[in-house]
């Protein structure tokens, strides 16, 4: 995943439409959903790539008081 892509996805402004690493299919309509419940929750996405290997994307959401 390249830099553009990964800035596309945080600010929600493009689905990424390719193939991952191990060939299946992805229009990246469900990061853009997870995006979106995670700003409305006021948490942060974090996305870490291992160029050839693969994504891992997680969430922070905070506690409720």
């Amino acid at each position: 995943m390249s830099d553009e892509q990964i800035k596309s996805i945080l600010d929600g402004t493009n689905l990424i439409k390719q193939r991952g690493t191990k060939g299946e299919k992805s229009t990246g309509l469900g990061l853009i959903l997870c995006r979106d419940l995670v700003i409305q929750n006021k948490g942060k996405m974090n996305i870490e790539v291992v160029k050839g290997e693969g994504t891992t994307f997680s969430l922070e959401l905070p506690t409720k008081q």
